[in-house]
């Protein structure tokens, strides 16, 4: 009897799944693992956090399995059918291999990994890597993600690809060093969920990077724009006007879409020096950039004005006036030891968005006043004025004899570098200088 071609085809293209997850399960230990894994179709389930720990005791001795899991997409059976795996399944595997640590997965499956040929093995193994790796490890996982004999890097193995890179950095920084060194060897696919990566974590220790792919690889420049909206300025303030410098040129020269990106990259590095241009785009041809350039001033001015040029220049005008005539007597009261006259000046400075870089000058001496009430106002006005700078003062209070001031201090210096560590001056010092590199 002839088979139907069609039938044939449906044969061959069906997934072959191992033994472990093709069969129902008999094991009593993988019985208990399946179980916990299928309990999260339940959308009443406890976070992944929660349930990791007691499914990894589960599985100690099981990493195969999960290896097993990950390649065939697919929960095994216990007597009502199979599930495809779904996100947060393969979030609580890969937490699971997280705890047993990068040897334990080594000693078990280590020779699988290394021998991934299918697409669906190497998926799995990038996966795995993204859970246990080191920065040393990102080499393999590039490795994986383009085989021998494919054009590029396949849709399906680009997004396993981001998530590994964004794990092994958010566990070991000092993977943004490799990858520095390293973005320059990549091709286009592979640089692209990299900086996809880097983005998703918003470390404004990934600016270096996105520097170079901007003045190297002007076919990613769009996204690399992109990512810096989420990163923001970094902590060196020399790379930040790298950056700007960089940027700055486009803003009036460029196609408008790349106009639009450039002004939006700016705005995130807080280029008040930007202004004058943005203000000239609102007089511009093309409605994107007039709107683009509205939403960028208020941003950076967190003024409110219309789309009108002429009152922006107005404004911009009198700001200059006020710079040189107004601002040395505002700075000059910030000197006594009286928190009256310190509040009604930052009040007063504070209204002057310009004024921002001397502003943020004059509050690194006011948070090393003697007196408690003034540190306590410099605290709450760094918090407002936003500048990275003075970050360090911040940190120099965590150690006051005042609970309010190190209170403040310390809510400021999160919320300026979306760090979130406890008030002590030697954690920080050492994730600050991470992030300066």
């Amino acid at each position: 009897m002839k088979i139907p071609a069609s039938l044939v085809l449906i044969v061959l293209s069906a997934p072959v799944f191992p033994q472990s997850v093709a069969e129902p399960v008999a094991d009593p230990s993988l019985r208990e693992a399946v179980t916990r894994l299928r309990a999260l179709r339940d959308p009443e389930h406890p976070p992944v956090a929660e349930l990791a720990p007691p499914f990894a005791a589960v599985t100690r001795a099981q990493v195969g399995f999960l290896l097993d899991v990950l390649e065939s997409g697919v929960v095994p059976d216990l007597g009502e059918g199979r599930q495809i795996l779904s996100g947060v399944q393969r979030e609580l595997v890969l937490a699971a291999l997280t705890t047993h640590g990068r040897a334990a997965v080594q000693a078990q499956v280590g020779e699988r990994l290394a021998e991934a040929v299918t697409p669906a093995q190497r998926r799995a193994a990038i996966h795995v890597w993204g859970a246990v790796g080191t920065p040393l490890d990102l080499e393999r996982v590039f490795g994986l993600a383009v085989s021998a004999g494919e054009s590029g890097l396949q849709r399906a193995t680009s997004e396993p690809l981001r998530q590994a890179v964004a794990s092994i950095v958010a566990r070991s920084p000092e993977a943004h060093v490799t990858l520095t060194d390293r973005w320059s060897s990549l091709s286009n696919g592979v640089l692209q969920a990299v900086l996809l990566a880097l983005g998703d974590l918003g470390d404004p220790a990934a600016l270096d990077l996105f520097a170079g792919v901007l003045l190297w690889r002007p076919s990613l420049n769009d996204l690399a724009l992109a990512q810096i909206r989420k990163v923001g300025p970094s902590f060196d303030s020399a790379l930040n006007e790298e950056v700007l410098l960089q940027l700055r040129p486009h803003v009036l020269t460029a196609e408008p879409e790349k106009a639009r990106s450039v002004c939006l990259a700016l705005a995130a590095l807080d280029d008040l020096e930007a202004v004058p241009q943005l203000i000239e785009l609102l007089s511009g041809d093309s409605q994107m950039l007039r709107e683009t350039a509205l939403w960028c001033l208020r941003d950076l001015t967190g003024l409110a004005f219309a789309s009108d040029a002429r009152r922006w220049r107005h404004w911009l005008e009198s700001e200059r006036a006020w710079l040189r005539e107004r601002m040395p007597s505002e700075l000059r009261r910030l000197s006594p030891d009286d928190p009256g006259s310190v509040r009604a000046a930052l009040a007063e400075l504070r209204r002057h968005p310009l004024a921002r870089s001397e502003v943020a000058s004059a509050l690194g001496r006011l948070l090393r006043n003697g007196s408690p009430d003034v540190r306590l106002l410099a605290c709450d006005a760094a918090l407002e004025v936003g500048d990275r700078g003075v970050v360090d003062h911040l940190v120099e209070l965590f150690e006051d004899a005042s609970p309010l001031v190190v209170d403040a201090a310390w809510r400021a210096a999160k919320a300026l570098t979306r760090i979130d560590l406890p008030p002590d001056v030697r954690t920080w010092t050492s994730e600050l200088d991470r992030r300066r590199g």
